[in-house]
């Protein structure tokens, strides 16, 4: 139950984060940009 709970949590914080990632590009590209080129690929 647990295990349930804390999956539930990971998809809404995944969500809430996508949410701010999309916010974040349309009001600074280049701070977004910078992040995920070193996160990223």
């Amino acid at each position: 139950m647990i295990a349930m709970i804390l999956l539930v949590l990971f998809m809404v914080v995944a969500v809430v984060s996508r949410e701010l990632c999309m916010r974040g590009c349309n009001s600074g590209k280049e701070s977004v940009g910078s992040r995920s080129e070193i996160t990223g690929d």
